[in-house]
């Protein structure tokens, strides 16, 4: 089933996104941006399988889904676009920074602005809390397309 293979994709984005995060606070920048392009790259594995979903199979039906079930279906989205608005704006941001000398370890390159590290850092903490709640609510509309088709 597609959502389910979703689910997996999301859990599996969300745990690289978690220690992309740890392994910035150990300082290893290198293996940061290693684990933050993988989870990026999920990202749109998944936008370009929903586009191949939506085009073969179509919208889902949600007529029959209860007002709560919806709400907690629009929350997930709103986590979504917010996941991928921040999580655009950080990669953005990360490419800046790694021509600078936090990235590259050089003395020849550029020291980093505290400015652009605080905007990064900032745009990544909100597109993995997000990711985070993208996939807590995930497991409820996944819960609700169960319970109608079983």
């Amino acid at each position: 089933m597609f959502w389910a293979g979703a689910l997996i994709l999301m859990t599996v984005m969300v745990g690289l996104a978690a220690n992309g995060v740890r392994q910035i606070r150990r300082g290893q920048v290198t293996a940061h941006r290693r684990s933050m392009s993988r989870a990026s790259n999920l990202v749109v594995l998944f936008l370009l399988s929903y586009l191949v979903k939506r085009v073969w199979i179509g919208a889902e039906d949600l007529d029959p889904w209860s007002q709560t079930a919806l709400a907690n279906l629009w929350i997930h989205e709103t986590m979504v676009a917010g996941m991928l608005i921040s999580g655009g704006s950080a990669l953005y941001r990360g490419r800046q920074l790694a021509r600078t000398r936090r990235a590259t370890g050089s003395a020849d390159d550029p020291p980093a602005e505290p400015a652009a590290i605080r905007k990064h850092r900032l745009a990544g903490w909100i597109g993995v809390v997000a990711s985070a709640l993208g996939l807590l609510t995930a497991c409820g509309v996944l819960a609700q397309i169960f319970s109608l088709f079983g």
